[in-house]
């Protein structure tokens, strides 16, 4: 086999990966547009909550409190498109804002008493509905979907870190 052929079947078999996984990512893709429009409680549109805002309030779940980089690097965007995201939370009193005591240049970010209410009540409105799915599914299925979760927020946990580090 000549160079030259050997050289085309190698940008052939490059070209067909590339395709197969164009057809994967769009796959994925709609999978994960699928699983971000699942379980979001009804009673958001009554809380004037948008979906980004109620993302930036679950950060809070498991960390009280963040400074403006570190909520941007969380959600991958800047400072400023950060802050605008937030301010209505801000401004409905869900969130507060304080000097870091060792570093007065830093602005950390908390909860206050009404967004941890909110944030509590967002949690147990996402674990009812969950609950509720969850007793239409045969044990296996929900083996299987416990599974298919934890290894979404595996890759996804994985791809955010790829995304942060730019490899």
């Amino acid at each position: 086999m000549s160079s030259q052929h050997r050289e085309q079947k190698d940008a052939d078999r490059e070209r067909e990966k590339k395709e197969g996984r164009s057809e994967v990512v769009d796959s994925i893709v709609k999978a994960y547009n699928r699983i971000s429009q699942g379980i979001n409680p009804s009673f958001l549109a009554k809380m004037s909550l948008t979906i980004a805002q109620m993302k930036a309030l679950f950060l809070f779940e498991d960390n009280n409190k963040f400074s403006m980089s570190e909520l941007s690097a969380l959600y991958s965007v800047s400072v400023s498109t950060m802050t605008s995201m937030v301010d209505r939370l801000f401004q409905n009193g869900m969130l507060k804002r304080e000097q870091d005591i060792n570093d007065r240049r830093i602005v950390l970010v908390s909860l206050t008493a009404k967004g941890r209410k909110v944030l509590t009540k967002l949690i147990d409105a996402r674990r009812e509905v969950l609950e509720s799915f969850l007793y239409t599914l045969d044990e296996d299925e929900v083996k299987r979907f416990d599974r298919a979760m934890n290894d979404a927020a595996y890759f996804l946990g994985r791809a955010r870190e790829n995304i942060g580090t730019g490899r």
